[in-house]
């Protein structure tokens, strides 16, 4: 018994090709607007805590870990998570952070 190859068969396989890589451009897309959405969740929640509105929760305990009870449980719950994961989230140098112009 032969396998024949016939132009249908060829048509569908493309076919196929194609609308997996349009579905994989759409999974891109998609998480890309889930981390942008987290991020930018994170960053308000951070300034509603006083923080920088351009900084994560991360990143500033990465800069003061020990600044509360709260905090702390954070802290080791993120790096436990993954290593030095609040050291690796600082944005800014604190020594940067009062050279940014408001207005």
């Amino acid at each position: 018994m032969e396998l024949h190859c016939n132009g249908d068969n060829k048509k569908k396989w493309e076919y196929s090709k194609a609308m997996k890589s349009k579905w994989q451009k759409r999974q891109k897309k998609v998480k890309l607007y889930i981390y942008n959405n987290l991020l930018a969740w994170d960053r308000s929640l951070n300034a509603l805590a006083g923080g920088d509105s351009r900084e994560t929760i991360s990143g500033r305990l990465g800069k003061d870990p020990d600044s509360s009870f709260l905090a702390r449980w954070l802290y080791k719950f993120l790096n436990w998570l993954e290593s030095k994961h609040c050291e690796n989230s600082i944005r800014i140098k604190e020594e940067d952070i009062g050279s940014y112009n408001v207005f």
